[in-house]
C-alpha cells in the first residue's frame, strides 16, 4: 500500500483527515517500551464527545491508547473511549490530560501476548500506560484487540499505527526499547 499523506515539517507530524492510517514498515515483536508525544487541536465547545481531536496510537496495529480532547473531564465521567483509555477495554486511573494544543505523553510497557509451541495463545497482551508522567493502567490485561484494530489476530507482532480518525492531531518523538 502506499503512504499515508500526512503533512510532515517543523519536527512533528499531523494527520490530514481522509488520508489514512499511518504504519510503521517494521514489525515490532515482543515486549517493549514506546514513547509517543502527540497533541490534539482545540474543539469547539459542544462537540460530541468523540468528536474532540481524535486519534490513536495503536500497539502491534491492534491495541490503542484512545487520544482524544479529553482535558477536564472529572475523572469519575471518564470512559474507555476518553483520552488515555485502553478503547473499550479500560477506562484511565486519573485524568492526565493538559489543555489541547500542549504537547502530552504517553509512555506504553507492552507485555506481547504468549503462545505455547502449537501457536495457542497462552497469556493475554498486557500493558502499563504513564501519561504524562502519571501512571494510568497499571499492568492492565487486554484479552482481545480493540475496536478499529487493523487486525483482530493475535500473533504477537505488528506496526506501530497511529490513526486518522478525521482530526488534524500532531505526533512527534516517537521512540521504542525493546524489553
Amino acid at each position: 500500500g502506499s503512504a499515508a499523506a500526512w503533512k510532515a515539517g517543523d519536527g512533528h507530524m499531523e494527520v490530514v483527515k481522509g488520508t489514512g492510517n499511518l504504519f510503521t514498515r517494521a514489525q515490532i515483536g515482543g515486549d517493549f517500551l514506546l514513547h509517543v508525544e502527540f497533541q490534539v487541536p482545540p474543539t469547539p465547545a459542544g462537540n460530541r464527545w468523540q468528536d474532540r481531536g481524535n486519534s490513536g496510537v495503536y500497539v502491534h496495529s491492534r491495541y490503542e491508547v484512545q487520544v482524544l480532547n479529553s482535558f477536564g473531564t472529572p475523572a469519575d465521567e471518564l470512559r474507555a473511549g476518553d483520552c488515555g483509555g485502553i478503547y473499550g477495554k479500560h477506562v484511565a486511573q486519573v485524568n492526565a490530560c493538559k489543555p489541547a494544543g500542549e504537547w502530552q505523553s504517553y509512555d506504553i510497557e507492552f507485555r506481547a501476548p504468549r503462545r505455547d509451541k502449537d501457536g495457542k495463545k497462552t497469556e493475554n497482551a498486557r500493558m502499563s500506560v504513564w501519561q504524562n508522567g502519571i501512571l494510568i493502567h497499571d499492568d492492565v490485561e487486554i484479552d482481545t484487540p480493540t475496536g478499529a484494530a487493523a487486525a483482530m489476530d493475535e500473533p504477537g507482532f505488528g506496526s506501530l499505527m497511529l490513526q486518522d480518525h478525521g482530526h488534524p492531531v500532531r505526533y512527534r518523538n516517537i521512540w521504542l526499547l525493546p524489553r
